[in-house]
């Protein structure tokens, strides 16, 4: 089994490390790039004669061998007009300086998408609240009759820009895809135009997705029902959110997916806590009694226990004040 993983955080090289005697593994470590490996990376994806040398050594300082890094530099350079790519190879027009390069890899992408045309930049945002795999139906819904007619050129352009990929473009990302459906190149580029857009937009946006999914896809339902779920609760929209989180709650169950499954409930009841009001005091009855069975599933029996009540049992009853209970665990 091969697995890729960061340093930080990373859970997957704790549980190893915990089950060292169990198995045989082998770390490899990637450094970041040597200044000369860098430099050869921007000649190969340039093929730029004459490069200046400042420029070069700006670049090579910001990246600090990160390859995605001089990858995007070039890619803002290029946008902004200070690199031009011609049939074969690669010009610069003129001079750059420190302040017109953005210190960090989220500072580049973002100045690459504040550079596209509105209509581009509205369809990049768009389509990263749908998810970074989106389907160009979708997001032809959110659009309806305003400017759908220009959304084909927008996905057009992006996939020429890099920023989305179809699965008509060989690589290892969009073997996966199905026709009409695009990825984002680089998770982190999804982040950034989702974090572009204020609150407010996200929110209602996730509602247009949510109603865009439920009308298009009718015989999905429960099978989507977990994404459904995901943006009615970005969308604020607790009633529906409940439903949703609660059908994907007991499909997780069904299936003895129990971590997901009690993320699932606990999602849920999440959401009644919000409304706080008690009007779905019998949904909070009923998810909790589901999370309760799946926590005795997974031999957490004294979470469980807090699930069902104090009286707990063959005739066990939920607590109705553990349907308005904040739980820390976040679903998504």
């Amino acid at each position: 089994m091969l697995c890729a993983a960061r340093l930080e955080d990373n859970r997957l090289l704790e549980l190893l490390q915990q089950n060292d005697g169990n198995g045989v593994r082998h770390v490899i470590r990637l450094s970041p790039l040597t200044r000369d490996e860098s430099g050869s990376l921007i000649q190969q994806l340039l093929k730029i004669e004459n490069f200046p040398a400042r420029m070069r050594e700006l670049i090579l300082n910001r990246a600090e061998g990160n390859p995605f890094f001089v990858e995007e530099l070039l890619r803002s350079l290029i946008d902004a007009g200070a690199i031009v790519l011609g049939r074969d190879r690669a010009a610069a027009t003129r001079e750059i300086d420190a302040m017109e390069i953005p210190e960090t890899l989220q500072g580049v992408l973002t100045a690459r998408i504040d550079r596209l045309p509105l209509d581009h930049k509205q369809a990049l945002q768009r389509a990263s609240v749908i998810g970074r795999i989106f389907q160009r139906r979708v997001l032809a819904y959110i659009y309806k009759e305003r400017a759908n007619n220009r959304l084909e050129a927008a996905l057009g352009e992006l996939q020429r820009r890099e920023f989305i990929q179809s699965r008509e473009q060989q690589a290892s990302e969009t073997a996966g895809l199905e026709e009409g459906e695009y990825i984002f190149k680089h998770a982190i580029t999804h982040d950034v135009a989702y974090d572009s857009m204020l609150f407010a937009r996200r929110k209602e946006l996730h509602q247009l997705v949510a109603e865009a999914i439920e009308a298009l896809f009718p015989g999905r339902l429960d099978e989507l029902s977990a994404t459904l779920g995901f943006h009615y609760e970005r969308a604020e929209a607790i009633e529906r959110a409940i439903f949703y989180l609660g059908r994907a709650a007991e499909r997780a169950k069904a299936t003895f997916a129990n971590a997901e499954a009690i993320a699932f409930y606990q999602s849920a009841i999440r959401q009644i806590t919000r409304a706080g009001d008690g009007q779905f005091r019998e949904s909070g009855l009923r998810l909790n009694e589901g999370l309760g069975d799946v926590l005795t599933l997974a031999g957490r029996h004294e979470e469980a226990r807090d699930a069902f009540g104090p009286r707990s049992g063959p005739g066990r009853k939920c607590r109705p004040d553990l349907a308005f209970a904040p739980s820390p665990q976040d679903w998504f």
